[in-house]
């Protein structure tokens, strides 16, 4: 495909007048701010696609929501009365982020048996919070069990 050709674009300062597609309203994009590229298909192609895209001012940078970063997979963990508070490893692309750098961490109460959680929230470049859970596997009467075995009560 070839611009000008086979497809235009036409930019709006709002996404309304982009899916309407009025191109009394198309913008030329130079100030900051969110703008929409409408790209409409010619001759052969048809339809069109609007995607939006900011410019940024002086010292205004992006920032990556969390939902877009990789967590590692959290294995079980057994319980043992104790709060579970798994390490995470925590990537974007092949960035292997830092923690209290990059992202915090905020854990359940993750004592009993089922299901913990882990709260990551971004932190400098990185926006939003997201929540992944582990397995605590075992129960209070296995523990039970074990303690008293231990200890000579059966």
């Amino acid at each position: 495909m070839k611009g000008g050709t086979d497809f235009k674009v036409i930019y709006f300062s709002s996404d309304e007048d982009a899916v309407r597609g009025d191109s009394s309203r198309a913008v030329t994009p130079k100030d900051t701010g969110t703008y929409y590229a409408r790209i409409e298909g010619k001759k052969n192609y048809t339809g069109h696609v609007i995607k939006s895209f900011k410019i940024l001012g002086e010292g205004e940078k992006i920032r990556i929501p969390v939902s877009k970063l990789t967590i590692g997979k959290i294995g079980s963990v057994k319980y043992d009365g104790t709060k579970k508070m798994p390490e995470l490893t925590v990537s974007y692309g092949k960035k292997k982020l830092t923690k209290d750098v990059d992202y915090k961490l905020e854990y359940g109460d993750n004592i009993e048996a089922g299901t913990g959680t882990v709260i990551i929230e971004g932190l400098e470049d990185y926006t939003g919070s997201r929540t992944v859970t582990f397995k605590i596997t075992g129960s209070k009467r296995e523990k039970e069990f074990q303690r008293n075995r231990c200890d000579g009560g059966l």
